[in-house]
């Protein structure tokens, strides 16, 4: 049996605890999304190492793409634009964004936030829209009704692609460290978007060397400054976006595929291959598209 992990706690109630170490133990192999993944599998569950796989989250293949292209085809010309999107609740932490976009607005008037999503399903069953509610008051508050865009939607891959095209700055302003893994970042950065984002877990490693901003926990000020330095330097933007595209490419659908694909010819040695990937690295790509279609990360 193969696992994939997405999330691992670090403090485990009892019956969380007991419950992972059962099925690690029931797998041949167990795949994390990243580094710390292993040390925690280890450290805090006493997973054998030589049991560990480490398999990044995919990401779609594109090419590294100007941004006024996608600005143009969405209507957003003329417009520095930030985007957060993912599912809505209140570990997002939306509204330190919205606390210093006043200060993002004052340094560059044509900003436009873009926050696209829609409620968490679990968010909504207990608490309704009094999340979204909230951030739109706040806003309202806020004075910035031209600069900021709630798109309540799970939209398909090629307006996910489409926004994140038209992004300047990608921002992940969560509010705790405890995120192992995110496929909204995974895909911001597989896609050469300048991200400035908070240090939770994911983030620490997939904007390592450059990569991205790292920016305090609900410090919306040293939020504001970051995202300004970004847009009004347009050399070091071009660089942390080129850093960033570059590392995607570790983590391109036909790559990750591939390697899932001969992990488990390794344990299943007589598995009839069914898929080879060809010169067209899409045939990987639309194999997985066929399995269950990916339309927005959490």
């Amino acid at each position: 049996m193969l696992t994939t992990l997405h999330t691992i706690l670090d403090k485990p109630p009892v019956e969380y605890f007991d419950s992972l170490v059962d099925v690690c133990k029931a797998s041949d192999k167990v795949i994390v999304m990243n580094e710390r993944g292993i040390k925690m599998l280890r450290n805090i569950y006493g997973v054998p190492e030589s049991k560990i796989e480490l398999i990044p989250h995919g990401i779609p293949e594109l090419p590294f793409a100007d941004s006024n292209h996608y600005k143009s085809k969405l209507g957003m010309t003329g417009r520095k634009t930030i985007l957060t999107f993912g599912l809505l609740g209140k570990n997002k932490g939306i509204e330190v964004m919205l606390r210093a976009l006043p200060a993002i607005v004052k340094a560059e008037p044509s900003t436009l936030y873009i926050v696209l999503g829609a409620t968490h399903p679990e968010v909504l069953r207990s608490e309704g829209q009094s999340y979204k509610l909230r951030l739109q008051r706040m806003v309202a508050d806020l004075g910035l009704g031209r600069n900021v865009v709630f798109d309540n939607r799970f939209v398909n891959d090629a307006e996910l692609l489409d926004c994140l095209g038209a992004a300047d700055v990608y921002v992940t302003p969560y509010l705790h460290k405890e995120q192992l893994t995110s496929g909204t970042l995974a895909f911001a950065v597989g896609t050469g978007r300048a991200v400035v984002s908070t240090p939770y877990w994911a983030a620490q490693e997939l904007l390592a060397q450059g990569r991205g901003k790292l920016v305090r926990f609900g410090d919306s000020e040293h939020l504001a400054r970051s995202v300004v330095g970004i847009l009004r330097n347009d050399a070091a933007s071009s660089r942390m976006k080129r850093r960033a595209y570059e590392y995607g490419r570790s983590m391109v659908w036909p790559k990750v595929g591939k390697t899932y694909w001969e992990l488990l010819r390794t344990l299943v040695p007589s598995m009839p291959i069914r898929l080879r990937p060809s010169a067209d690295s899409r045939d990987w790509t639309d194999a997985a598209r066929d399995r269950g279609r990916v339309c927005q990360p959490a």
